[in-house]
Order: C-alpha cells, then sequence, then structure tokens
C-alpha cells in the first residue's frame, strides 16, 4: 500500500506532538499547554486534505493520543481538569467545523465545475448545430455588435477572421442595408422574412442572398436579431439557366420556321443558277458561281439553324464518360497540336450516364474547339470533373483570352460570336445536345486568364 505524502506528512507530526507530549515532565504545565495547541494544526491540515472525514479521524486520532495526559488530573476535580475536557471538545470541534466549510467548499466547487462542464457542453453542442446549418447564421444585440456567426456566413462574407464584438454593418460594403432592417425588426417586434438583395464583400464580390430576421428574446425582451442568410447563387444560376433554355427553345421554333421558308426560295435560285450557268458565255459564268456558292453558304447556316432548332432523334446508352473524353480527345488532338495546345485529362470517377455517343461527342468537340481557337498563342486545356449525389460534373479550363462579364449571358446565343469566321451555331447546338441529356451547361471566365466550361449530366 502507498501512502500520500499528505498522510505521512499528518501522522509524523501527530506522533511527534504525542512524543513531546510524553517524554516532558508533567510538571512543566506551560509546555504541555502549548503541545495541546499544536495538534491543531495536523487536525486542520487533514480536514482541509480530506474533507469532514479527514478532520473526525484526526480528532479522534488525536483524542486517544491525548487521553493518557488527562490521568494526571484524575481523583481530583478542579479546573484544569475542566480546561483539559474542554480541549478533548475542542479537538473535535475544530475538526468538525473546519471538515464541514471545506465539505461545503468542495460540494459548490464540484457543482460550479458540473455547471462549466454542462455549459461548455452545450455551448459546444450549439456551435457544432450552427456550423452545421448550411445557411449563414449571425446573432447581433441591440447595438448592432455581433455576438455568434458561423463559418458559412463568413464563407458568404469573404471573412477569414474573427468578428465577435464586430459592427455587422461594418463587414459588408453595403451593410447599412442590414442596419435599417434590423431596425425594422426591433422596432416593429416583427420577423422579416425572403428578403433578397446582393451582399457586396469587403473583397468587392457581390452575392445574391435571402435574408430572414428574427427579433432574439432574453427573458420576455428583445435583446437582438438573429440574421439567417440563403446563398442564392446556385438559385439564381438555375434561373438563368432556364430563363436561357425557354428563350432558345423560342428562337430554335422561329428559326426553324424561318428557315424553311428561306430554304424554299434559296432552292430555285440555286436551280435557276445552275441552268443559266449551263447555257452561260465564259464571261458569265463567275458571277453566276458565285450566286451559287453563297447560295450553299446560307444553305449551310440553314442546315446549322435546322440541327440547332430539332436536333437528331436521341439514342441513349449507358457509357463511361471517360471512354467518350478519351475518343473525343483523339478527334480534336491533332488540331490541338497544330494550334500548339496541351490536352491535360485528368479521369473522372467511373461512373455510367446515359448518353447519345455521337451527340455528345458533338457537343464536347464543339466547346473544346472553341476553347483551342480561343488561344492563339498556344496554352493548356485542363478536362477534369467530379460528382455529387445527382449530376457528374466535367470542367473544360483554357488558358486562353476570356470573355468579357456583357458577353458570357449571350455566347448559347445563335449566331453570337466572338471569333471572324463561324456561324456562331455551335455553343447553341451544343447547349441544346446538353439539354436533350437532361443536363446543363454554363461558363465562368476571366479576360487574360481562361474560361471555364461546366457540363453537368445527370447520374441517374
Amino acid at each position: 500500500m502507498v501512502y500520500s505524502s499528505d498522510k505521512i506528512f499528518i501522522a509524523v507530526m501527530t506522533m511527534a506532538i504525542a512524543f513531546l507530549h510524553y517524554f516532558t515532565k508533567a510538571t512543566a504545565i506551560g509546555y504541555h499547554e502549548f503541545y495541546t495547541l499544536l495538534y491543531f494544526i495536523p487536525i486542520v491540515y487533514s480536514a482541509f486534505k480530506y474533507r469532514l472525514k479527514g478532520g473526525l479521524t484526526e480528532s479522534s486520532v488525536v483524542a486517544v493520543l491525548y487521553s493518557p495526559h488527562l490521568m494526571i488530573y484524575m481523583g481530583k476535580f478542579t479546573i484544569d481538569i475542566v480546561n483539559q475536557f474542554i480541549e478533548v471538545g475542542l479537538f473535535f470541534a475544530i475538526g468538525i467545523i473546519t471538515g464541514t466549510l471545506v465539505e461545503k467548499e468542495y460540494k459548490e466547487k464540484k457543482l460550479l465545475e458540473s455547471q462549466l462542464r454542462k455549459t461548455a457542453y452545450i455551448e459546444d453542442y450549439l456551435n457544432n448545430i450552427l456550423e452545421s446549418i448550411v445557411n449563414g447564421v449571425v446573432a447581433v444585440d441591440k447595438a448592432y455588435t455581433i455576438t455568434a456567426i458561423n463559418g458559412y456566413a463568413k464563407d458568404l462574407m469573404d471573412i477569414n477572421s474573427d468578428i465577435i464584438g464586430a459592427f455587422i454593418y461594418k463587414i459588408i460594403r453595403n451593410g447599412e442595408v442590414l442596419k435599417r432592417k434590423i431596425d425594422e425588426v426591433l422596432k416593429n417586434k416583427n420577423l422579416i422574412r425572403g428578403f433578397e438583395f446582393d451582399i457586396e464583400t469587403l473583397l468587392n464580390n457581390k452575392k445574391p442572398v435571402r435574408l430572414h430576421i428574427y427579433p432574439l428574446k432574453s427573458e420576455m425582451k428583445f435583446d437582438g436579431a438573429v440574421l439567417v442568410f440563403e446563398d442564392l447563387k446556385e438559385v439564381k444560376e438555375m434561373e438563368k439557366i432556364m430563363r436561357r433554355a425557354d428563350r432558345l427553345s423560342a428562337l430554335g421554333e422561329m428559326s426553324a420556321g424561318i428557315a424553311h421558308e428561306i430554304r424554299n426560295p434559296l432552292g430555285i435560285i440555286k436551280t435557276i443558277a445552275q441552268t443559266i450557268l449551263s447555257e452561260s458565255k465564259q464571261d458569265d459564268k463567275e458571277g453566276l458561281e458565285i450566286i451559287i456558292g453563297e447560295v450553299d453558304r446560307a444553305d449551310n447556316v440553314i442546315k446549322g439553324l435546322l440541327n440547332f432548332a430539332k436536333p437528331e432523334s436521341i439514342n441513349k446508352v449507358s457509357k463511361n464518360i471517360n471512354n467518350v473524353l478519351e475518343e473525343t480527345i483523339n478527334i480534336i488532338n491533332k488540331y490541338s497540336i497544330k494550334s500548339n495546345v496541351q490536352i491535360i485529362f485528368d479521369r473522372l470517377p467511373d461512373v455510367e450516364v446515359l448518353v447519345d455517343d455521337t451527340l455528345i461527342k458533338q457537343a464536347f468537340i464543339n466547346i473544346m474547339i472553341n476553347s483551342i481557337q480561343a488561344m492563339s498563342a498556344g496554352g493548356i486545356l485542363h478536362l477534369y470533373g467530379n460528382k455529387d449525389s445527382e449530376f457528374l460534373n466535367i470542367y473544360f479550363e483554357d488558358t486562353g483570352i476570356g470573355i468579357e462579364d456583357d458577353k458570357i449571358d449571350k455566347v448559347f446565343n445563335p449566331f453570337f460570336t466572338t471569333k471572324n469566321e463561324g456561324t456562331g451555331l455551335g455553343l447553341s447546338i451544343t447547349h441544346r445536345i446538353i439539354e436533350e441529356h437532361g443536363g446543363y451547361i454554363s461558363l465562368s471566365s476571366i479576360v487574360g486568364v481562361g474560361t471555364n466550361v461546366l457540363v453537368r449530366l445527370p447520374l441517374h
């Protein structure tokens, strides 16, 4: 059995005092009174270390060791023997009182530690809940000071430092909007739902959000507000894609009607021109050949319009998209080498998707040709991707000249092109093909850096 240093100290000190008591002459009353006072030291020390149990145990041990000293006074009743019995009573009184006080303090300390642990657990639990929410959450007091904020809100506002205690209207450029809305909630004691605006971060980024503000109550008082930010980036992007799809669908139907109306007279013009050409003299042939050539060129444009308006019937089969991309790269490889463009292909997750092999290759070729043509001085075309729960995401990232912001929304429009040559139907047809596969196509671009085209194909 191993004894602690405290127990050894208490035992040694108690025995030392008892030794002094026993080996000092009985007539040396003053020394004995001093030794009696010394007994209080191990009693108090034991009570502090082992609480009530320690105080009572040490008091009992001291009383037992002290009892032989009482024999001196036996047989006569004087004030001295009363004092000695009072001393024994004081041993127990000091041990019990000190032990009780220490026991009470110990219990209060343990209760406080338990409460602190519970508070820390609740705080940690609430923080985990806050961080698990896929919306930005910010709590503020009545002075607009931030009292809590989750990571999603920080990301939304381009903040990477601790901003607890900061004013919410100072962490974004258009913070006065938040201040007015918070005032409205605190004044009217009503919540605000579905307020849409663009957050303008200090890094000059604009992010569309839907804001909900709830009054924060404490003991029936309004102490502040909780702001919930929904990121609308994907929603707005999807709305843009749907509007574009509707616009292109209407444009396709109109184009098909116009193409049919134009194609018939063009056919007549070509037939008449060919008939006249066969009967004309040499001097007249050059002009007629130009007419026929221009009619053929117009007919090619019409074919493109019709292809855009009504793609070929789709025959979907299950394909590994990596194989499709590798075959597409083989088709385009010579053109890329001639253009001094290096194609880097990082294989995508090995999943099967339902695609029309011919049409999806046509779409990929159109995207890759546009990327290569945007790198007139050479560059890199990087193909990579990933998947989520619903879609396979394929990225075509180039290091070309980029596209201006005001032109990005127009690149899928028929006949829109930034090149000197071409009909401007390639990306329009690509958009229609991807749409027919139940997917989406979008792009982002930075002038002078390059363009990244994203194709999303459904997994199921």
